[in-house]
């Protein structure tokens, strides 16, 4: 990596990623964490990247283009497999084993749990240094809801993913709780 790249990378850690800050805070909104699962599991598709263009949006950067977004995809590609494996271990976990007591059991769920939020939350700085930073959006061209849903809408065409009406209407209310004041002050 030269100078330039790494000084570039260097504004987000795991500790400054305010894509971060934001998913953890916008997944708890109302009917958010069931749309994004609903999404996931019909579509196939990568939430952290369906999140980064509501984050887009609620931080009033432009919106998303097809390039970046075919190049998010690409450059995410082989950490998403380690996000789907630990995905895959943490829900086989979840059924337990008939040699483990519930309680070792939950306890085993608990730590693949906190291990796949991990691996996500590198995903997600992955995104953030690929992205770069980029140009805020023109003022008042749209509301941050609108962006978001573009952005989603534009993601999910670069995935080739094909919505049908259940997921359009998860798009739906992802896109609603995206606010021009989403992010703290």
């Amino acid at each position: 990596m030269d100078d330039a790249m790494r000084d570039a990378c260097m504004p987000f850690d795991l500790d400054s990623n305010p894509f971060w800050d934001f998913s953890v805070r916008f997944y708890r909104q109302p009917g958010v964490a069931p749309a994004c699962l609903r999404l996931q599991d019909s579509l196939g598709i990568d939430v952290n990247l369906l999140l980064f263009g509501a984050w887009s949006a609620a931080a009033g950067e432009a919106e998303l283009d097809r390039a970046t977004c075919a190049e998010l995809l690409r450059g995410t590609a082989a950490w998403h497999e380690v996000v789907r494996a630990m995905r895959s271990a943490r829900r086989r976990v979840k059924e337990g084993h008939r040699h483990l007591s519930q309680d070792e059991a939950g306890s085993a769920y608990r730590r693949v749990l906190a291990a796949e939020l991990e691996i996500e939350r590198y995903e997600q700085l992955i995104i953030m240094r690929a992205a770069g930073r980029r140009p805020p959006a023109a003022p008042h061209a749209s509301s941050a809801a609108q962006r978001a849903r573009r952005n989603m809408e534009l993601y999910l065409d670069v995935a080739r993913a094909a919505p049908g009406d259940d997921d359009r209407a998860a798009l739906d209310v992802i896109a609603a709780a995206v606010t021009d004041d989403a992010l703290p002050g």
